[in-house]
């Protein structure tokens, strides 16, 4: 195609190149065929076409690196350092839970009314985990108080909810036909639980 009259086929041919160059997949392709060949599986010409095609990509590689230096580069960006500001969430972790429930939870009523945002796919349960039942239903409660905290109230709500049904002995998150005022109360103990 390079070699071709026709400055189309020639335009083709350099955008193609560049595609496969760059494109770290492409690049990599014959590399992984190499070494993922098993001699019990796959056939002796099979082994010599991938060779070929091997050497090809290293002739055109050579070829299109010929009026260039570097074909893919590592830009490093130095970063300045920023210095930290307070935040009204920094603030708010030197407030007790008791004044930051005071402020939000208006905000988490207001998602109880309104609840078709709140998630229903959420998993708290990992069955493949190393850490037990118990363990994990912790560390559901801690990031169910970290959302609230951080006012992901619909998350919050939906990762409680979705507890609710895996972990619903001892109502820890509260039983299944309890009232809207029941779960928001339910949502404030664990607001203001000391989870470790």
């Amino acid at each position: 195609m390079d070699k071709s009259d026709n400055s189309m086929i020639r335009e083709s041919s350099k955008v193609i190149k560049s595609n496969i160059f760059y494109v770290v997949e492409y690049r990599e392709l014959i590399l992984t065929l190499l070494l993922n060949f098993d001699e019990t599986k796959f056939t002796k010409s099979y082994l010599k076409d991938l060779i070929e095609t091997a050497h090809i990509f290293m002739k055109l590689l050579e070829h299109f690196c010929t009026n260039r230096s570097i074909v893919v580069q590592r830009h490093t960006v130095s970063r300045k350092r920023k210095t930290k500001k307070s935040t009204p969430r920094e603030q708010g972790a030197t407030r007790s839970p008791e004044e930051l429930w005071d402020e939000l939870g208006p905000q988490i009523s207001a998602v109880f009314q309104n609840d078709a945002n709140i998630p229903s796919d959420i998993v708290p349960f990992d069955a493949a985990s190393d850490k037990d039942m118990d363990e994990q239903k912790v560390d559901a409660m801690h990031k169910i108080q970290t959302l609230l905290r951080n006012q992901q109230f619909e998350e919050a709500i939906g990762l409680l909810r979705a507890s609710r049904e895996v972990w619903p002995e001892n109502d820890s998150f509260g039983n299944a036909n309890m009232a809207p005022e029941e779960e928001f109360m339910a949502v404030r103990d664990i607001f203001m639980a000391d989870i470790q």
